[in-house]
């Protein structure tokens, strides 16, 4: 091997290492979350509706009673946020549904909570038995369109967001395009800690990523992966 392939492989084996570590992190804070947090929200919660029902059946004042019912309702938020946070350090739905299914409910789950809503669609070329990727790959391609998504969500006021996946010419492809503000916008904003992350996650793959303009309007992130 020449030094300067040498090189690049030691740079992507890092790369890897280094990914694996932070996944092993994630994996980490999840498991903290769920055992310590979401174990604490639920004994307060507990308490709370005690409290609640305690104070509905002595007919205490009224005031009383709407304190308690913020605080339930603070706690259940606090407990969604948990849930949540729990998903986007620790992905379970790869393990559990599959790796489009997981894409599937992430781009919803955007397209439910961006404001202006916007209207999913997917189009999966490929079949998932038929990918030919590991599940260190997926893991990394589901991150990188994950936070391809927030940025959606964040920046382009989009109407329509597709996500897709296709074989061309010996590669395979995967989409993630919008018909919102375009790239005079949004490539003002390609730097930072999301976009260089999206970059990283790609390469330690031996994967290509860039942000197209589109002929009618919005930007396409697109990823390549030499097979």
């Amino acid at each position: 091997m020449d030094p300067i392939n040498s090189q690049t492989a030691e740079l992507l084996e890092g790369m890897v290492s280094f990914i694996r570590m932070a996944e092993d992190e994630r994996k980490m804070l999840a498991s903290e979350l769920h055992d310590q947090y979401l174990g604490d929200i639920y004994e307060i919660s507990i308490i709370a509706e005690r409290m609640h029902a305690t104070v509905v059946r002595m007919g205490l004042p009224h005031p009383l009673q709407q304190d308690l019912e913020k605080i339930l309702d603070r706690l259940k938020a606090l407990s969604n946020w948990a849930r949540h946070a729990m998903e986007d350090l620790r992905p379970s739905m790869l393990e559990s549904l599959g790796f489009y299914p997981s894409l599937e409910s992430r781009l919803t789950q955007g397209a439910s909570m961006s404001h202006p809503g916007f209207t999913p669609h997917t189009f999966f070329s490929v079949k998932e038995e038929e990918l030919g990727l590991n599940d260190e790959q997926k893991l990394s391609l589901y991150r990188i369109l994950q936070e391809g998504i927030r940025n959606v969500c964040k920046h382009a006021g989009a109407k329509m967001v597709k996500l897709g996946s296709e074989r061309r010419n010996g590669l395979l492809y995967f989409t993630l395009s919008d018909d919102g503000k375009g790239p005079v916008e949004i490539w003002n904003k390609l730097s930072g800690r999301g976009i260089d992350t999206m970059r990283f996650r790609a390469r330690s793959i031996g994967a290509e990523i860039q942000w197209i303009q589109n002929d009618s309007g919005g930007t396409t992130v697109e990823i390549r992966i030499q097979e």
